[in-house]
């Protein structure tokens, strides 16, 4: 999980994924370490954020948006040994599950 100093300021910024869009607070390093070159910036690319940094999500699947952090948690499989999985849920439903 990323940490950050206290003297680092922090800019909200939309990141996006596969299943939809989440807003969150990243410093300028993260901000310029997860550009690929276009103007926007993408949730896997970024890494793991603490959940006190994102302000809201939105899901495609839903067609909602939410204020908040999201419940993420992140997996291993026996049968995949080194991969390391994640997901996103809302409350029992499993909306996305990818691995890194």
């Amino acid at each position: 999980m990323v940490d950050v100093d206290e003297g680092e300021d922090l800019e909200e910024k939309k990141l996006l994924g596969s299943g939809g869009y989440v807003f969150a607070k990243l410093t300028e390093q993260e901000e310029l370490r997860a550009s690929l070159g276009v103007p926007q910036i993408f949730l896997g690319s970024v890494g793991r954020l603490k959940e006190s940094r994102f302000s809201k999500y939105y899901f495609n699947k839903c067609r909602k948006e939410y204020c908040g952090s999201l419940v993420l948690f992140y997996y291993h499989l026996s049968c995949h040994p080194g991969m390391e999985y994640a997901g996103v849920i809302i409350g029992s439903c499993l909306l996305k599950s990818y691995s890194k």
